[in-house]
């Protein structure tokens, strides 16, 4: 005579259910995020440009979104600037650096 699903095997049910639902949602935890329903547009960093200036010291070109901004981390600290777009025409323009002349040919 069966009687149907006995104790243990509801429970063995009930743990193995808790465990997909436990793993979509850790899977899916980014995309979960309530944070994120309230500010739906999306946000991004991009690193454009970096250079050293020494051994300790850099300067980065980073894009937020549709702003540009000149950072410079060194020992003591790091400061950033905001930049215009007027000042990004200085960047657009590719000129060999000063101590990486380009090559002169001489008669």
């Amino acid at each position: 005579m069966d009687h149907g699903l006995t104790w243990w095997r509801w429970l063995l049910l009930l743990l193995i259910s808790g465990a997909l639902v436990g793993a979509w949602l850790y899977l899916n935890r980014n995309r979960l995020n309530p944070k994120q329903w309230l500010n739906p547009s999306p946000q991004w960093i991009q690193i454009l440009e970096k250079k050293w200036l020494g051994p300790k010291n850099m300067v980065f070109l980073i894009q937020v979104e549709n702003q540009f901004m000149l950072l410079s981390q060194t020992p003591n600290g790091s400061s950033w600037q905001k930049l215009d777009p007027i000042d990004l025409k200085a960047f657009s323009v590719k000129q060999p650096a000063p101590d990486h002349p380009s090559p002169q040919k001489t008669p």
